[in-house]
C-alpha cells in the first residue's frame, strides 16, 4: 500500500512539473520540437539544438538562423549544410555597404541584399569554394548600397521560386525588435 501511495505521489509530482499551457513536444513530428514555437511566438529549437525562426519570402515559408552579433556575422553559414527551405537572416545595427565571402561554406548560397523594409535589392549567387580555392580566389559579393539586413538561402533558391528584385521578406516583428551589433 505504501508503495502504491509513493508511486501516486511521484506520478502527481511529475505531471505537476509540466507546463499546462503548452503541449508536450511530439517526438515523431519532425525536427521541430519546441512546443512554445508551434504558435510562431519565437525561434524553433530543432533536435540539432539550433534555433531557427519562421519567416517567408513573398509568402513562401522558410526557416532562418539569425546572425545579429559580430561573432555570428563572422561565422555565418561556414561549415553548415542547409535544408532546402533554410537560410540565415543577418541583422546589423547600422547600414553600410557589406561584403560577404564564402570562406568555410560547404554549400553555394544566394545572398539577398535587403532594404530597411525587407525588400530584395538584388540577389548574388555564389558557389561553394572548392578544395583548392585560396583566400584570393574565394567567391565574394558586395551589397549594391548600404544595407542593414541580408538573407542567405541555398544557391538557386530565389530562381527556383521565381523571385528576385522586389521580393518581400517577412520575419516576426519580435525578431526585428531585438538589438543587433
Amino acid at each position: 500500500m505504501l508503495l502504491r501511495f509513493g508511486f501516486l505521489i511521484l506520478l502527481l509530482g511529475v505531471s505537476a512539473c509540466q507546463d499546462s499551457h503548452e503541449p508536450a513536444p511530439n517526438p515523431n513530428a519532425g525536427p521541430e520540437v519546441s512546443a512554445t514555437n508551434a504558435r510562431g511566438a519565437g525561434p524553433i529549437t530543432s533536435l540539432d539544438g539550433v534555433s531557427r525562426w519562421r519567416a517567408s519570402v513573398n509568402g513562401t515559408a522558410i526557416r532562418v538562423r539569425v546572425a545579429r552579433t559580430r561573432s555570428a556575422h563572422f561565422k555565418g553559414l561556414s561549415g553548415v549544410k542547409l535544408d532546402s527551405d533554410e537560410g540565415m537572416f543577418f541583422m546589423y545595427g547600422t547600414k553600410t555597404v557589406r561584403g560577404f565571402w564564402m570562406k568555410g561554406c560547404v554549400v553555394g548560397l544566394d545572398i539577398a541584399w535587403l532594404t530597411d523594409d525587407l525588400k530584395v535589392l538584388t540577389v548574388d549567387t555564389l558557389a561553394a569554394p572548392g578544395p583548392k580555392t585560396t583566400d584570393a580566389t574565394m567567391p565574394r559579393a558586395s551589397a549594391p548600397e548600404p544595407v542593414r539586413y541580408v538573407l542567405e538561402m541555398p544557391a538557386g533558391w530565389f530562381a527556383r521560386h521565381g523571385m528576385g528584385v522586389g521580393a518581400r521578406v517577412s520575419v516576426p516583428a519580435k525578431l526585428l525588435r531585438k538589438k543587433a551589433d
